[in-house]
């Protein structure tokens, strides 16, 4: 379940990012202040939600398995022989 989150914030702060932008267009089309400064403050909100997701993905990364310790030595190296051997 947890990566499931991680995939839905990173779409969300995709769509903040593409908001971010008509908002911004549709500001400096208006000539609005407001609507011209709201970049700054959506900006924190994707960098927390890319931060936020990419917490709940990577502790399921292969990097992060290797990492852990969760597959043993004998076991990457068997893998690595079988990889070689794909001819």
């Amino acid at each position: 379940m947890i990566p499931e989150i991680g995939h839905f914030l990173i779409i969300l702060a995709l769509w903040v990012s593409v908001a971010q932008t008509l908002i911004c267009f549709g500001g400096a089309v208006r000539s609005s202040p407001r609507l011209i400064a709201f970049p700054r403050y959506s900006s924190y909100v994707i960098f927390l939600l890319t931060l936020a997701g990419f917490c709940c993905l990577a502790p399921e990364s292969d990097a992060a398995k290797y990492a852990r310790g969760r597959l043993a030595l004998p076991e990457m190296l068997e893998q690595f022989q079988r990889e070689a051997n794909v001819e």
